[in-house]
């Protein structure tokens, strides 16, 4: 199989990765069956992992990307950038829109460094995003083997999606960081590109 001609983005495929491990080692399922047939075995390994890591991601999008713009991601971004929102209203909504418009600025800047930047903490973010489903489902999965209580693998999984929540929404304020760079350098363009533009549609004398 040509792995290199396969799309897969790494933040399906490495959650899911872990998702089917997991899966595979805590179930009684028979492998003796199948040795022999290792490329079946590696086609299908990552095609399930792809497709669990990707419903994963889109419940993950659900738990964090949701429950962060309604919530939290405006008292962090209040906190950590409050000097970049630029005097704004301080209303969740106003701050959301703020959050999308610098993080489009930033795309287009026309700085391939800043616009490089801002991508790659992006796909942190997801990639952060994407650890949620293995890090719910790897505790459940202890909690079942050794015998715990229900209310104390509930606790834990709660424990555990806050954190990622916190640092999640963190994650967001350095995207919006890198984006406000962006901002800045389109704006700077703007007004550098002005008065050519005034001279330009001024009337000949």
């Amino acid at each position: 199989m040509n792995w290199e001609k396969l799309d897969l983005h790494i933040e399906n495929l490495i959650p899911g990765v872990v998702l089917t491990t997991i899966l595979l080692l805590s179930s009684d399922f028979p492998m003796d069956g199948l040795s022999g047939h290792e490329g079946l075995l590696t086609t299908a390994f990552v095609a399930i992992a792809y497709m669990l890591g990707a419903i994963g991601n889109v419940l993950s999008r659900l738990l964090l990307d949701v429950v962060c713009k309604n919530t939290i991601r405006s008292s962090f971004m209040r906190f950590f950038v409050g000097d970049r929102l630029e005097s704004i209203k301080p209303s969740r909504s106003a701050i959301n829109k703020r959050f999308s418009a610098v993080i489009t600025a930033g795309l287009t800047c026309g700085n391939a460094w800043v616009e490089s930047e801002l991508a790659k903490r992006r796909q942190t973010g997801r990639i952060l995003r994407s650890t949620l489903g293995p890090v719910l489902f790897t505790i459940w999965t202890i909690g079942h083997h050794l015998g715990w209580r229900p209310l104390r693998t509930s606790v834990l999984e709660l424990t555990a999606y806050l954190v990622v929540l916190l640092l999640f929404a963190y994650a967001e304020t350095v995207i919006f960081q890198e984006g406000y760079r962006g901002e800045q350098i389109h704006k700077m363009a703007e007004e550098a590109a002005a008065p050519l533009e005034n001279a330009r549609n001024r009337p000949a004398p």
